[in-house]
């Protein structure tokens, strides 16, 4: 196979434009901004959810979303389809074909799945309040919530339909901003209605008005940006949703083997260990597998440029695809994961108090698995973006059964180390089996493709890891705030080192974005606090308020 064309890495002619690498990170960044939102929001919702339902009550509406949220998953790998299916459309030919997909097949299985969630819902709600121990009101209202959840499962299912179409366009941007907005409003108005004396019923209501307004956003914007995916209420084309059937249900399959071997460790930790050894493993995985998630979202950009070059015969601009995202995932994670593993005994004791060893190696391991998995991600999505869902189950289930396996067989040697030694393995023979399929796929050499990677990405690394391990060996950081400056530390000294050295023109004019981002944020800040603090000096000025000059 021919090695990858020395030009490809260094913007020549038969390379990407710099922009299409840029919009490569800047799509990372747009998918991971919507989690961390939402995790935000999630997080200051939850004391006026706590103090304005109660106990009994917050906990009916949490069961009701969980198993809304366990209805979700069953999709059939529908929305891979359909991203992968509007990505793909070049020719005329193809788009008709994909338009009939989405529009007459894929568009209205969601809304059917959405509507056979909501009876599901309604009915289980029945024998699960029953089983929740609910009394007083909460127990008199608990079908009504079911209902309810029901009801917005639908429009949550329709708002699903536009994000996938959204996603095969590339436009993540307005993906992100229509998820955004939807927890931002739902979360005001929650607030709103709890300051007002609402109950559990009115927040629900609530939640189904912001679900089908959002639902009907999303149309509205899909019909007015591709108005042949546009959604129409019509007879299901049954044939064309079995054509994607295979590749939906192979890849949904496929996630579920991914998650088993991320996330099936404290199951058998505790049949082998006891329960009680599920805890430091748990802690200790709980910080790497946040930054693996960041990865893997920016990593997923890359499915639907893949699946726009399947029908070119000129694999130049795939190479780029693979070559462009291992790039970026492998860059993105290092500062991540180094930083974290010398900074982990730390983290543990600003978070805990303590470090104990076994925790701390726990942790270790796991980052080590997150930045190994970075390497594989690319070619991951890449086959996967190509139609090869079988091979990607089939690699998937291998690994599963590998790190359970060695799991099961470590346990009694190592303790809860060696779950996380097991982690490291299979997921080590994961990346390597994605960027050999990869590269073959491209037609590379597996060893061109990672030297290309890593050109420039030695002196950033070394300087980073020098500088945080002298912070911590010097100053021994116990407290968070300690943490997040040594922290800072390490990734400035790497950000600033590549951007100096061994970066790339597109992830300089990256940088660049940022932090003209980062500038004009700041002066919004600047300006609303000068308005805020000239107006505070009237006020108290004049003892009453300000009035108008003449």
């Amino acid at each position: 196979m021919p090695e990858l064309d020395p030009s490809l890495s260094q913007g020549g002619e038969h390379a990407f434009a710099v922009s299409e690498r840029v919009r490569l990170m800047r799509d990372g960044m747009f998918t991971n901004s919507g989690a961390i939102v939402s995790a935000l929001v999630g997080l200051l919702l939850v004391p006026f959810m706590l103090r304005g339902l109660g106990p009994e009550s917050y906990g009916l509406w949490l069961a009701a979303l969980t198993l809304a949220n366990i209805i979700a998953v069953v999709d059939f790998g529908l929305g891979w389809s359909v991203t992968r299916e509007v990505a793909a459309a070049w020719g005329d030919e193809s788009r008709t074909q994909s338009a009939r997909f989405v529009r007459a097949a894929a568009g209205n299985f969601y809304a059917i799945l959405g509507l056979v969630g909501a009876v599901l819902l309604g009915t289980l709600g029945a024998p699960l309040s029953q089983g929740l121990h609910l009394v007083g009101e909460s127990k008199s209202i608990a079908l009504s919530v079911f209902g309810l959840v029901g009801v917005a499962f639908v429009g949550e299912q329709v708002q699903a339909f536009a994000r996938a179409v959204f996603w095969g366009l590339r436009r993540f941007d307005v993906a992100n901003l229509i998820s955004v907005s939807g927890l931002v409003l739902r979360a005001v108005g929650i607030v709103v209605l709890l300051e007002l004396g609402g109950g559990l019923l009115a927040v629900t209501i609530w939640q189904v008005a912001v679900a089908f307004v959002m639902a009907s956003a999303a149309l509205g914007i899909l019909a007015s940006t591709a108005p042949a995916f546009r959604f129409r209420v019509e007879r299901v084309d049954w044939s064309a949703v079995r054509a994607q059937v295979s590749f939906g249900v192979m890849s949904q399959l496929a996630t579920a083997a991914a998650m088993i071997s991320w996330e099936a460790a404290p199951l058998v930790i505790g049949l082998v260990l006891g329960s009680g050894a599920i805890v430091p493993y748990y802690i200790g995985q709980k910080v790497p597998f946040a930054v693996g998630s960041t990865i893997l979202r920016a990593g997923q950009v890359l499915l639907p440029a893949a699946s726009q070059h399947q029908s070119s015969a000129n694999l130049a601009r795939t190479r780029e695809v693979l070559e462009a995202g291992t790039r970026w995932m492998v860059a993105l994670a290092l500062p991540l994961c180094l930083v974290l593993w010398i900074l982990a005994p730390s983290l543990l004791l600003a978070w805990l108090g303590e470090a104990p060893q076994d925790t701390v190696l726990v942790l270790r391991l796991v980052t080590a698995a997150v930045l190994v998995d970075a390497l594989g991600v690319g070619a991951l999505h890449l086959v996967w973006g190509r139609g090869a869902a079988r091979t990607i189950l089939l690699v998937q289930v291998l690994v599963a059964l590998a790190t359970l396996t060695l799991t099961a067989l470590l346990l009694p040697l190592l303790g809860i180390a060696g779950a996380a030694c097991a982690l490291l393995v299979g997921v080590t023979l994961g990346s390597l089996a994605f960027v050999h399929l990869g590269s073959r796929e491209c037609g590379v050499r597996e060893l061109a493709l990672l030297c290309a990677t890593a050109r420039g990405l030695l002196a950033p690394v070394a300087l980073s890891l020098a500088l945080t391990w002298s912070i911590v060996f010097f100053a021994r950081p116990e407290s968070w705030l300690g943490v997040a400056a040594a922290a800072l530390a390490g990734w400035g000294a790497y950000a600033v080192s590549l951007y100096v050295g061994g970066a790339r023109p597109e992830e300089r004019l990256f940088a660049q974005e940022i932090l003209t981002l980062a500038v004009a944020a700041a002066r919004v800040v600047h300006r609303a606090l000068r308005r805020a603090r000239r107006r505070g000096v009237s006020v108290s000025g004049n003892g009453a308020l300000p009035t108008r000059r003449r």
